[in-house]
């Protein structure tokens, strides 16, 4: 399905000096699999999705769907951003129409999948609501409709969910899980929280620190909906947890004296 191969990238900075951000990724993300990705902040994992999406170019490896290469944006491969993105001028029926834009679809047709889509979600109340008339979750989950209405071969979402409070998130994670079930679209999940990766995928990805590579997979047997807090989630989430610290061993405190440390614990 997905395939990287050797991916790597490089920017260059004010005096034209190469910095590294992504060294030597290959990774098979499966047909209708929910794969997240984690790492420590800053470590490139919004270039990973950019890279996938075609918004830039790896300096090396290549990016694949079903053998042809990614080289440019295409519908077959939609990428969600955390800040919803939503035409503020339009209604929540018309932002989600906007995308069967590249439809040829008669526009009754495209209509009904709209309806469709909104009870997927469960916005069918608020379809002729503007978008700041909504919550951010619910915006979020207007922004997922539109991107899954198109039906892409692959879904990438970068850290979704990150701006709505914790009780609603839970909610967004597992109206995702429901729609991801019913559409099997595959999806790549950039997440910072252990938890919400646990709480997602059938395997999470493990990014190192710069220039990143993947430190571990890790598979996910858990059957959904997962309960957080029984011993099986926990356990794969102390797993996780004890990769990422491994990464952030800069921001692990070492040279303060047992006073300072004890301020900062």
């Amino acid at each position: 399905m997905l395939k990287v191969e050797g991916l790597a990238k490089s920017f260059q900075d004010q005096s034209h000096n190469d910095f590294n951000v992504i060294s030597d990724i290959t990774l098979d993300v499966k047909e209708g699999e929910l794969l997240c990705v984690i790492g420590p902040s800053g470590c490139g994992k919004s270039t990973l999705l950019q890279l996938m999406a075609g918004f830039i170019e790896p300096t090396s490896g290549q990016i694949t769907v079903d053998d042809q290469l990614v080289k440019k944006p295409s519908s077959e491969i939609v990428l969600m951003f955390q800040d919803y993105a939503l035409f503020p001028w339009l209604s929540v029926r018309n932002n989600v129409l906007f995308g069967l834009s590249a439809s040829t679809k008669p526009n009754e047709e495209k209509n009904k999948q709209v309806d469709e889509y909104l009870a997927l979600v469960g916005l069918s109340d608020f379809a002729d609501w503007q978008p700041y008339r909504l919550s951010g979750g619910m915006q979020q989950r207007v922004a997922l409709a539109r991107a899954l209405i198109s039906k892409p071969r692959v879904l990438l979402m970068d850290e979704p969910f990150s701006s709505v409070d914790t009780q609603y998130r839970d909610f967004l994670r597992q109206s995702l899980v429901d729609l991801w079930q019913k559409t099997r679209t595959t999806i790549v999940f950039v997440t910072h929280s252990i938890t919400e990766a646990v709480c997602l995928g059938n395997r999470v990805v493990v990014l190192s620190r710069l220039p990143t590579t993947i430190k571990e997979i890790i598979s996910i047997d858990l059957a959904y909906p997962r309960y957080r807090y029984g011993e099986p989630f926990v356990s794969q989430a102390q797993r996780l947890e004890t990769l990422v610290e491994k990464t952030n061993q800069d921001i692990i405190i070492k040279t303060l004296n047992n006073k300072e440390y004890d301020k900062v614990r």
